[in-house]
């Protein structure tokens, strides 16, 4: 089987790598070795998955906490977002 090029640099690229590889050994003659390693890199693929999503939700909340930061402190400064939209055009 030939193996596409992977960009390793990520987590999305590690992942795809794994996937590719448990395709690999997913063979109808796979031997228990090889059932062993593809069972852990399939348990592998789902925590990277699930750090990523957990990655995403976290930045979502911080960019949520700054926008609310934000308007906290133009709200101080008595100015609110809507003047500032509006401003902005």
């Amino acid at each position: 089987m030939d193996r596409d090029y992977i960009d390793m640099s990520t987590a999305r690229g590690i992942q795809k790598y794994i996937q590719q590889r448990i395709l690999e050994l997913s063979s109808p003659h796979a031997d228990s070795v090889a059932m062993i390693e593809m069972h852990e890199l399939k348990k592998l693929d789902k925590l990277i998955d699930a750090g990523i999503d957990q990655m995403i939700e976290d930045m979502h909340r911080e960019s949520q906490e700054r926008a609310r930061q934000q308007e906290i402190r133009l709200e101080d400064a008595g100015v609110s977002v809507d003047e500032l939209k509006a401003e902005a055009f």
